[in-house]
């Protein structure tokens, strides 16, 4: 829900607060999925589940980020590391006992979302609307 959508309707003025750079962003979900896919190699190591899916599906990480890194240099820079984040949070549920940080995965793909979306705040008489991931009204 955007409060500029709107504007006519209920706000009088909308100040967008752009943001700079979303670099930021992108080393964290990088190193995230890096890490899982370290973890990964790991576990189906000490487990000696060299030969499961599970090993198998873990080489999909680094071919998500060097694809998703490339295209981001050559094709488009607004793109996302959703993705890979997305196919980390797959193979976390082939990881018994630990199906539920697939959940967490998910999490961090929408926050990864709300997190490159300039802030818009609505001003009109009666209110403030602050546009955040959970939207905050003041009257």
């Amino acid at each position: 829900m955007s409060a500029s959508s709107n504007t006519p309707a209920l706000f009088q003025y909308v100040l967008i607060i752009k943001k700079e750079k979303p670099g930021n962003i992108d080393y964290v979900s990088f190193l995230l999925c890096f890490i899982c896919w370290i973890f990964f190699i790991f576990f189906a190591i000490l487990t000696h589940r060299l030969s499961s899916v599970f090993f198998w599906a873990s080489f999909l990480i680094p071919v998500a980020l060097m694809r998703t890194w490339w295209v981001k240099k050559k094709v488009n820079s607004g793109i996302t590391y959703k993705h890979p984040l997305f196919v980390c949070g797959v193979i976390w549920l082939f990881v018994p006992g630990m199906r539920w940080i697939f959940l967490l995965f998910i999490l961090f793909i929408l926050f990864d979302h709300q997190s490159r979306q300039n802030l818009e705040i609505g001003i009109s008489d009666e209110q403030i609307v602050i546009n955040t991931f959970f939207r905050k009204k003041f009257q």
